[in-house]
């Protein structure tokens, strides 16, 4: 996901990042994701070893925009008063080659689980289960369609 500023027109676009300043988590996803599409397109992307100095420089105006996992940034930004002046912008981001798509869980190959497993999945999804607790606790739908 993209945020900046509330006020701004910012889109998560080249055409409307082009020669902003956009902060990113150094060996995220998200990292290769703007260097992919958009660093060599006039956008300056900055890398930051820790996400609360990110934080610290969007509130201080040196950073025009943010890209980063939309939950991480709903918690540990928007949220807190510092971040109450920022929104996500624009759609969320999509590249399959960057940012992968959709959660995984490990289990061992030929798990008998599996079945059981996939099963309980399906039916949490069917009955509304799982995009009420998404709500409850992510205050937003994270459930894959």
């Amino acid at each position: 996901m993209c945020f900046s500023n509330r006020y701004s027109k910012l889109l998560p676009t080249v055409a409307a990042l082009k020669g902003k300043a956009v902060g990113v988590l150094q060996g995220a996803t998200q990292e290769d994701f703007v260097r992919k599409h958009w660093e060599h397109q006039g956008v300056k992307v900055v890398v930051y070893r820790d996400q609360s100095q990110i934080y610290l420089d969007l509130a201080a105006g040196r950073l025009d925009a943010s890209v980063q996992e939309g939950q991480n940034a709903q918690e540990g930004f928007l949220d807190k008063p510092q971040g109450k002046a920022f929104e996500f912008k624009g759609k969320v981001l999509s590249d399959f080659a960057t940012l992968g798509e959709g959660t995984g869980l490990g289990l061992r190959k030929g798990d008998p689980l599996k079945a059981e497993l996939d099963k309980a999945i399906r039916a949490l999804k069917q009955d509304g289960t799982l995009s009420r607790l998404s709500q409850k606790y992510f205050k937003r739908d994270i459930i894959a369609q």
